[in-house]
């Protein structure tokens, strides 16, 4: 599954400034936090309600090559949304 995700952030990182991204099966979150997650100029930043961290997670093309690099391999009990919250508190 990461594999695809690493191949879009591939395709992506020349033709914008930051990415989201959500699994598809929480597709839940407003305009408004989508505009503060760009408009906090944080290049790994997601939204964080009562302590917990949410969704979308914006990542900046910045750390595209990175965040591929140090990517653990995934099983069925890691999630790529897990690692992007990891990434995000390191």
């Amino acid at each position: 599954m990461f594999e695809s995700v690493k191949i879009g952030l591939s395709y992506l990182k020349d033709k914008c400034d930051a990415v989201l991204l959500t699994p598809v099966d929480i597709p839940l979150f407003t305009a408004q936090t989508v505009r503060d997650l760009m408009d906090s100029g944080a290049k790994p930043a997601c939204p964080v309600c009562n302590g917990q961290i949410g969704h979308p997670n914006l990542i900046h093309v910045s750390l595209i090559d990175e965040f591929c690099r140090t990517a653990p391999p995934f099983s069925n009990t890691t999630t790529v949304s897990l690692f992007v919250r990891k990434f995000m508190l390191c």
